[in-house]
């Protein structure tokens, strides 16, 4: 497998974890040091520690989640990766991911979002 597609199936799991609502397998694609950010309807930051974005979706499965990655680049032990998402929990939401490879394994270490009804 290309690093490429190994980058790509590790956001594919975060997005197949979000139409599922499954934090325990979505927590597989991230870095236990990992956060997410983004901005409110209010133009404020938030975000913080990955955990707020496990216990949001736990239980709360979006069947109608559908997803798009790429562009995706690759470095040795670096990569970023963006997806395009389409109605999770009925929103729209562009996410960007930085990436590691740690112990020979992708990893997203952060996520920041845009919800596009946003602006």
């Amino acid at each position: 497998m290309s690093e490429v597609a190994a980058v790509t199936a590790v956001v594919e799991n975060y997005i197949n974890a979000g139409v599922t609502g499954d934090s325990a397998q979505m927590a597989k694609s991230f870095h236990p040091d990992a956060t997410i950010h983004g901005v409110s309807t209010e133009g404020k930051s938030e975000g913080g520690p990955i955990q707020i974005l496990f216990d949001a979706i736990e239980g709360q499965p979006s069947p109608g989640l559908t997803g798009v990655v790429g562009p995706v680049e690759v470095n040795s032990t670096t990569a970023t990766a963006t997806a395009v998402l389409n109605d999770w929990g009925g929103v729209d939401y562009t996410d960007q991911f930085t990436l590691l490879k740690v112990d020979g394994n992708w990893q997203i270490l952060s996520k920041v979002y845009h919800d596009r009804a946003n602006g």
